[in-house]
């Protein structure tokens, strides 16, 4: 009775978080020109997908309305990323902005999962950051080389401020970091002290979020002919840490996983390092895990689903979750509820 209460519940919270990830929508607006905006939620993609398609359900509406680069000016979600239309090459595409004022900065993350940052100015259109290393062989021996074409660009582009230009080589290779931090010393040296210069700022903390759950685990062991099937609870925590290049719901956990068997008292230790997808919307969302338990190297797999609702500082979630040994034989199913804070 238990095993099939158990084996329901589980099956009911997996289907539950696989259908809420079909919204994954938040509060923003399209920009249809310059001055025209349309408010409604937008769908937080990838920063690839963000790239090239910006999807809308408008305000008092529940249809979504799809836009390419070329038909709008940008987009913006509400306290969050901000897209706008612009030609790289021959094509358009929604660059991110990461500083908008009288230095643009810009970025974009490519299908190939390249990193490209861009700059302009009132008087100089768009130009690409560009920095290269690659190797060369010179007798016999081989030698990394670094090419900066940025340091020229940017020494163009601010070549009002010559108190900066020896700040520009110490970059190195541009992220975001660095870019967004020399655009704000740009215009602290260049901006008048009641002048608003920086119209929008991306700001780039990474979540921390501290995981405590627990729940009750169905296990059938193979190491016996009889299949011996074992219940018993279960205890977690887990630290997850964002990772906001490709996906601001994205975040890379390491933790401790502990059961006891309630038959011979044995204590079973988990070290999962997991991969974890987490809507920060308000309300409810979906929550993914793929894990792999570092105490057991590598040989168990965990794969986990369910739904959990957020708050500002904290959410309640359920989760069903489930154990591999090498991916194909499942051994083990479990039911779990927990708390998420945020830690920053």
């Amino acid at each position: 009775m238990k095993k099939h209460l158990l084996m329901t519940s589980f099956l009911v919270v997996i289907y539950s978080g696989a259908g809420l990830s079909q919204t994954n929508f938040l509060d923003g607006y399209v920009l249809l020109n310059e001055y025209d905006t349309l408010y409604g939620r937008i769908n937080n993609n990838n920063s690839m997908k963000n790239a090239l398609l910006c999807e809308l359900i408008p305000s008092n509406s529940d249809s979504v309305r799809k836009y390419i680069p070329s038909q709008i000016y940008g987009y913006r979600f509400i306290d969050g990323k901000y897209y706008v239309s612009k030609h790289v090459g021959n094509r358009m595409i929604f660059l991110e902005y990461l500083v908008n004022g009288n230095l643009d900065i810009f970025y974009y993350l490519d299908s190939f999962n390249a990193d490209h940052y861009f700059a302009s100015n009132d008087s100089v259109e768009l130009v690409e950051l560009t920095y290269m290393e690659y190797t060369k062989k010179v007798d016999g021996k081989t030698y990394l080389y670094k090419s900066s074409p940025y340091v020229g660009v940017l020494s163009r582009l601010t070549n009002d401020c010559p108190e900066l230009k020896p700040e520009i080589p110490e970059i190195r290779k541009p992220d975001r970091k660095k870019l967004i931090s020399l655009a704000r010393r740009y215009h602290q040296l260049t901006c008048d002290a009641n002048e608003q210069c920086i119209i929008y700022e991306k700001e780039i903390p990474r979540g921390l979020i501290l995981d405590i759950s627990g729940g009750y685990s169905y296990q059938v062991s193979y190491e016996h002919e009889d299949n011996k099937q074992h219940n018993y609870p279960v205890f977690g925590m887990n630290f997850l840490f964002q990772e906001t290049r490709k996906s601001e719901s994205f975040y890379i956990g390491m933790g401790i996983h502990s059961a006891r068997h309630l038959d011979d008292q044995r204590l079973i230790l988990r070290l999962p390092l997991s991969f974890n997808y987490l809507n920060s919307r308000m309300g409810l969302s979906p929550v993914f895990s793929y894990q792999l338990d570092l105490n057991n190297y590598l040989m168990t797999q965990g794969l986990r689903a369910g739904c959990k609702y957020q708050l500002p500082k904290f959410a309640f979630y359920i989760a069903g979750e489930m154990l591999t040994y090498l991916i194909i034989v499942p051994y083990n199913y479990s039911v779990n509820m927990g708390m998420m804070w945020n830690l920053n």
